[in-house]
């Protein structure tokens, strides 16, 4: 069944619309469903007439330069005339093909439909008096011509809805050219004019009182003999409406002009030198300018600068830019405004924001210039300088810099809210450090809400007198952090008493947050006794090295976050009237390292308001029970370990107490969500009372507590998320119970935490006894199954297989196994993944998929993995021998079997279409693969349809030589061979598609091998060749001659009989060249046919008018022919020897262009 023939024509019909319409053509020879199906062009003349679709949309005619088809003016005027009467919208012609121009019919002049309209080249406008375009809103008119004077002021005045229009006048053809343009357009929102001032042109009229946006551009033609074409008038009424107008004019009527410049509020100006004399008289005021954008290529730029600053009260930015196609015109620009401004002008004063000068030559009036603007500016609030090049950035910006800083440092100026908020950036010392700037910075630091000092800020131990006398004189008003921290090692000067001090002063300062670790000191610390009763604490953090010691009095009312980490308690209710002075406690973390704080024997979290709690407890050493009470809790995180560091055999406690065991008791958590659970003992009885509340449960628990983990008849309805670990001997039987008494699960993990691997060593799976029947979610709501770190042992599988089989509204499986130490081996461990693949239940879900859809799919794997997706089912046999890119390399060939299954497959291959073929056999690779067998493959691969070949045989030691069919493929469009390949091209050698080569080290049959394959390449747009000359002598002479040539590389080894470099290629825009010495062979006893060095060889080339960018590594360079290339570039790269440079500077015409 073809499906997608099976879509209606409409959606089919939008997909043929990303077609070009040739291709979409072309789908009338799938089937009958498809004959007719893109009539909707022997091609245009014969379909046209019979195109199908009731509205024309769009027609795009496009014959440019060069054409030599036999489109002819009248099939252009049939066209046009059947799309008008299919309610044609938009109309595209580009004609600039034709010498003579085209008339186009007068039916397109009453289309009723059209709304654009757009024509270029050699169309010739000829509008009869009835016009009328009532729909038509964008117009273009581009180098076209007019069958008279009055034919474009017809046009415009039948356009009643014209909202954009563009027109550019080429003032070359005198006949049929307009002497005054005239824009009469009432609704005219958008106007771009580019005109050829002199030619006969005389006078420019626009009405368009409703235009928004107006571009003018005008230039000179400079094929004019004797005609003043610097003359022309300029006539507009108001335009009240105009908000942006940019002007790059070489000539301009000024006076008739500046009547425009008072209402906008961009504008962007390129003006002739007298313009500025001429431009506005004294006492207009562009009150509504709010953008100035100016080009600085003429020599009184600056002077037409001052006058609009001081005539612009309400500017906010300024741009002073060089124009790329003016950068010839004034070369380093002088500026000369000195006397110009009496006054500050009012606009830097109250208004600029952004200033912004790009490709600034850095001269000394350009950077005052620049000062003036950035002293005086008080609102400024962005300022951008790009100098023209490195070579003056350096001097130039520095002498900028600093005559700036010496008139006003601005930052300075900023009000103190704004500079606290930058040091907060920094760190505390660093802040600190801005104090010696200036009497304005020295005690702005001692501002700051936020402090922290650590043990890497103790240089020649001058932290404790840094600290001791600046805390006592610090002057925020509320100190918001406080952060200290010296780890293990600090052997500075801060003792114990340091710290009281420092927390006892920052208390009184109404902190917020209060940060301690402490672990340099091997006697706690004690903490001053008012920090207990700090009203304002938010967050109290203690680590490490701190004796807890909470006087009765304790009062934290607005204490919501409390971390205690290995810290060491004075008594056993320390912790208790720390908590209960809490009120409104949220979070909790708190590690109680039993074997450094015997005190704590039993473990009281009672904090009605705590929503999360963690909990990391070391069993053992004296600690009996773990008592909790918090209603309110949402999360909870619980994890013990066993304390090894002292020996308690010999402890006599007062009860019978297990060193293994505690208790555990919990008053009922309604609100909680989320647990996770890692104990190696638990008190089973009291905590299941907490699990069936949860939604998100994750647990890793000892051997026994699946026995007395719940009585029977519990239901966990809430769960939704279950994460076990498998570290343990009988995870997999409490996984069973928890799936059945689970009927709502929808996500399952199965997880071997890293810490855990060493407790049980490939856990063995006991599962199968245990399920009487499908639990219920996997029939009705498990969607996710996630097993990572699996081992591979067949009970294991055997569980994967039964989760997958009866999972019915699975949508995602994740299984990872362990890889490096998997009880399995690589061949073993595939069959696992196929055999689980296949174990999916009734309903393979992926092989539903369309074979469009799977193919996208196979392409992202490598071909060996796509075809072994064979074996999955009769779905899947033949399915990748559809794939249209096939790629295969020596990793591949195992036990030598790669040949034996291309061989096989390769002539059965079903793809239509082979788009890509790559074949990659290195050196060392001593598989079956011969050269016979290469052949064979690519013939094979040309007779279907080949876009992309890329061979790479540097295992053979003899070239080999590819079939001829190859260099007469039509369909190639990429061609790469790397080493180990004869280039031998047969005399009708012909690739018309091919767009890129790539010849890497190959060998070439004779002398001019290389220059008939590039001639067969008549749309070669990118080339790379490397020439090892020492292993193909038969290349004496490199020729690139290619019309078409837009990028060439070349890697050259000169010497080893190569004597000449000839080039040919008139359209290259890009060019890489090395060449270097090939030291295989000594060549001083040969014999060349002249007198030639072997260090030498001759380079010629024909000129490269399109040359952009070249970079150039040569060790040898013949200089003389190779620097006419040099003028044309842009982008330069040179690495040449020492003598080139002598003949580049002998040449005084030499004049780089480069940016």
């Amino acid at each position: 069944m073809d499906k997608i023939s099976q879509l209606p024509d409409e959606l089919l019909l939008k997909v043929l619309l990303f077609l070009p319409t040739k291709v979409a053509a072309s789908t009338s020879i799938l089937s009958t469903r498809w004959e007719f199906l893109w009539i909707l062009s022997r091609f245009i003349n014969l379909n046209m007439p019979l195109h199908r679709a009731p509205v024309i949309e769009s027609l795009r005619l496009n014959f440019s330069h060069g054409y030599t088809g036999s489109v002819t003016p009248e099939d252009v005027r049939q066209w046009v005339a059947l799309a008008v009467t299919r309610f044609l919208r938009e109309l595209s012609l580009d004609l600039t093909l034709e010498v003579n121009p085209t008339k186009l019919p007068s039916s397109l002049y009453t289309c009723k439909s059209l709304v654009i309209l757009e024509l270029k080249g050699s169309n010739l406008v000829d509008v009869h008096r009835t016009s009328c375009l009532p729909s038509l809103k964008t117009l273009i008119l581009q180098g076209v011509l007019y069958a008279d004077q009055k034919s474009l002021h017809k046009l415009l005045s039948s356009c009643p809805v014209l909202e954009d229009l563009f027109v550019e006048q080429d003032g070359c053809e005198s006949e049929h050219f307009l002497e005054a343009v005239s824009v009469i357009v009432p609704s005219l929102q958008r106007l771009t004019l580019k005109l050829c001032r002199g030619y006969f042109f005389h006078r420019l009229v626009i009405n368009t009182p409703s235009l928004k946006y107006f571009k003018i551009e005008d230039y000179t033609y400079e094929h004019t003999n004797g005609i003043d074409d610097d003359d022309y008038f300029f006539y507009s009424d108001d335009m009240p409406k105009l908000e942006e107008m940019e002007v790059d004019s070489t000539y301009l009527d000024i006076q008739n002009f500046v009547c425009l410049i008072t209402h906008v509020k961009r504008l962007s100006l390129c003006l002739p030198d007298q313009a500025e004399n001429a431009l506005y008289r004294e006492g207009i005021v562009l009150s509504q300018l709010r953008r100035l954008k100016l080009c600085s290529c003429t020599i009184n730029w600056s002077k037409l600068l001052v006058r609009l600053l001081k005539d612009s009260p309400n500017l906010q930015e300024l741009e002073i830019h060089l124009d790329g196609a003016h950068t010839n015109i004034c070369e380093d620009p002088p500026v000369c405004w000195e006397n110009e401004l009496a006054c500050v002008p009012d606009c830097l004063l109250s208004s600029l924001q952004t200033f912004k000068w790009t490709r600034i030559y850095g001269s000394q009036k350009e950077v005052d210039l620049v000062k003036y603007v950035l002293s005086n500016a008080r609102c400024l609030k962005t300022a951008t300088i790009l100098f023209r090049s490195s070579d003056i950035f350096s001097d130039s910006l520095l002498l900028f810099v600093l005559g700036v800083s010496q008139d006003m440092d601005k930052i300075s100026q900023l009000p103190d809210e704004l500079l606290l908020k930058v040091l907060l950036f920094l760190p505390t010392k660093v802040a600190a450090s801005t104090s010696i700037l200036s009497k304005r910075w020295e005690f702005l630091w001692m501002w700051l809400p936020k402090l922290a000092y650590d043990d890497s800020m103790d240089e020649h131990n001058s932290l404790l007198d840094f600290i001791t006398l600046n805390m006592p004189q610090h002057r925020a008003p509320v100190i918001e952090s406080l952060r200290l921290s010296f780890s293990y090692g600090y052997k500075g000067s801060v003792t114990r008493e340091d710290i009281r001090m420092w927390v006892a002063i920052a208390v009184t300062r109404f902190l917020h947050e209060l940060s301690l670790d402490l672990t340099f000191e091997v006697n706690p610390t004690k903490l001053p006794s008012s920090l207990y009763t700090c009203k304002s604490l938010v967050i109290l953090k203690l680590e490490e090295g701190i004796l807890v010691d909470v006087p009765r009095t304790t009062c934290l009312p607005s204490l919501k976050t409390l971390l205690l980490h290995g810290v060491t308690y004075a008594d056993q209710k320390s912790l208790h009237r720390l908590l209960s002075s809490c009120p409104v406690l949220d979070d909790l973390f708190v590690k109680h390292n039993g074997c450094e704080s015997e005190q704590l024997k039993t473990f009281s979290v009672i904090v009605p308001s705590l929503q999360r709690l963690t909990l990391k407890i070391c069993r053992g050493s004296f600690f009996k029970a773990l008592v909790m009470n918090t209603p309110s809790l949402k999360y909870f995180k619980f994890t013990d370990y066993t304390c090894e560091h002292h020996d308690f055999s010999d402890t006599d406690f007062d009860f019978d107490f297990d060193y293994n065991g505690y208790s555990f008791y919990s008053d009922d958590m309604p609100k909680l969500e989320e647990m996770k659970v890692d104990s190696t003992y638990l008190d089973t009885e009291n905590f299941v009372s907490l699990i069936t509340y949860v939604k998100r449960l994750s647990l890793c628990i000892p051997d026994q507590a699946e026995k007395a983990l719940y009585r029977e008849g519990i239901v966990f309805s809430q769960l939704r998320r279950l994460k076990l670990c498998s570290c343990t001997i009988n995870w997999s039987k409490l996984l069973v119970r928890l799936l059945k008494d689970s009927p709502n699960l929808q996500e399952l993990e199965i997880h071997l935490d890293g810490a855990h691997t060493n407790i049980c060593e490939d856990p063995p799976v006991c599962w199968e006894n245990e399920l009487a029947c499908v639990p219920d979610c996997l029939l009705s709501s498990l969607q996710t199954f996630k097993w990572t770190r699996i081992y591979g042992s067949q009970k294991e599988v055997d569980l994967v297989k039964y989760v997958l089989s009866n999972a019915r509204c699975l949508k995602t499986a994740t299984i990872l196994f362990r890889s490096s130490d998997s009880a399995l081996e690589e061949d073993e461990l595939e069959m696992v993944i196929q055999d689980l693949s296949l174990s999916s239940r009734d309903m393979d879900k992926i092989s539903q998929l369309p074979d469009e859809l799977l193919l996208k799919v196979l392409l992202f794997l490598p071909t060996k993995v796509a075809a072994s997706t064979s074996i999955l089912s009769k779905r899947w046999e033949f399915l990748w021998m559809w794939l249209p890119k096939l790629a295969y390399d020596d990793s591949m060939d195992e036990h030598n079997s790669l040949l034996d299954f291309i061989t096989l497959n390769m002539p059965q291959h079903r793809a239509p279409v082979i788009e890509s073929l790559r074949l990659s056999f290195s050196y060392g690779y001593k598989g079956s693969v011969t050269r016979e067998d290469i052949r064979m493959w690519v013939a094979i691969a040309v007779t279907r349809f080949l876009h992309e070949l890329s061979l790479d045989l540097t295992f053979e030691v003899n070239p080999t030589k590819l079939p001829s069919s190859l260099y007469t493929c039509k369909s190639l469009v990429i061609l790469k061979l790397e080493e180990g390949i004869l280039v031998d091209v047969p005399r009708t050698t012909c690739l018309p598609s091919l767009k890129t080569l790539l010849l890497h080290g190959v060998t070439y049959a004779d002398q001019k091998s290389l220059h008939r394959l590039l001639s067969s390449c008549p749309v070669l747009d990118d080339l790379f060749v490397k020439h090892n000359g020492c292993e193909s002598e038969q290349l004496k002479t490199f020729s690139v001659i290619v019309p078409s040539l837009q990028r060439l590389t070349l890697k050259i080894c000169r010497g080893s009989f190569f004597k000449a470099l000839v080039m040919n290629t008139p359209s290259l825009k890009y060019f890489k060249f090395t060449d270097y010495t090939c030291e295989h062979h000594d060549f001083s006893d040969t014999d060349f046919d002249f007198d030639f060095d072997y260090n030498g060889y001759s380079f010629y080339s024909d000129d490269m008018p399109k040359l952009e960018e070249m970079k150039v590594d040569s060790t040898y360079l013949d200089t003389e022919n190779f620097v006419s290339l040099i003028t044309y570039v842009k982008r330069l790269s040179l690495c040449i020897p020492d003598q080139a440079e002598k003949v580049t500077c002998f040449n005084p015409s030499v004049d780089l262009s480069l940016e």
